[in-house]
């Protein structure tokens, strides 16, 4: 799924049958990021592919932010959701995200919103490694997310030298990485095995 749907955010309820179907059928979402509605994107943003270096991580938060804040993941618990580029700002920004939140938390929490603190639906999700082999965005997500949320992914068939180059990065930045060699092997497939079921 694209992070809005014509413009329309993911937590629209008229996308509840869809999640109601894919938490039934235990089928994994993979939600990768679109440009946001034209409306509001003013023409020195489009230059440089800053919409793609900045725009897209931070597209992907709004729209996993959404998803968490709207309760979606309360309603269906059991959904599974696959976030690109390690979720864009989420892991970078976990004490934010719970800190500006607990001002309005009693609120959320008393019209039934929410019964636990956004982190921990964030750590729900399942976050790719697609971020062009950067080994302190891994860590960051290793520490944060955790190893059992965390699947390779190389944005492939995207990328330079007809997308190898950011898959050899990817593979390099996680075998040369001072994580534990159980949180690497869980990275390069058992989390992948173990949710697609293989």
């Amino acid at each position: 799924m694209y992070t809005n749907i014509s413009g329309r955010p993911l937590d629209s309820p008229e996308f509840y049958p869809f999640y109601e179907m894919a938490e039934k059928y235990d089928i994994p979402i993979h939600l990768h990021p679109t440009h946001p509605p034209a409306q509001g994107q003013r023409k020195y943003e489009l230059e440089y592919k800053l919409p793609i270096i900045f725009g897209w991580p931070f597209e992907i938060s709004i729209a996993i932010g959404r998803i968490v804040f709207s309760g979606l993941l309360e309603k269906f618990p059991n959904l599974k959701i696959i976030t690109h580029h390690l979720g864009g700002m989420i892991p970078f920004l976990e004490a934010r995200i719970d800190g500006v939140s607990e001002e309005g938390m009693e609120e959320i929490v008393d019209k039934r919103i929410l019964s636990k603190k956004p982190m921990e639906y964030f750590k729900k999700i399942y976050y790719d490694t697609a971020t062009c082999g950067s080994m302190p965005a891994l860590e960051c997500a290793h520490k944060v997310i955790g190893p059992d949320q965390i699947l390779f992914g190389a944005d492939y068939p995207f990328g330079p030298e007809d997308a190898e180059k950011w898959v050899r990065q990817t593979l390099h930045s996680i075998q040369n990485s001072e994580l534990p060699n159980d949180s690497k092997n869980k990275i390069l497939g058992e989390n992948a095995n173990r949710l697609f079921r293989q």
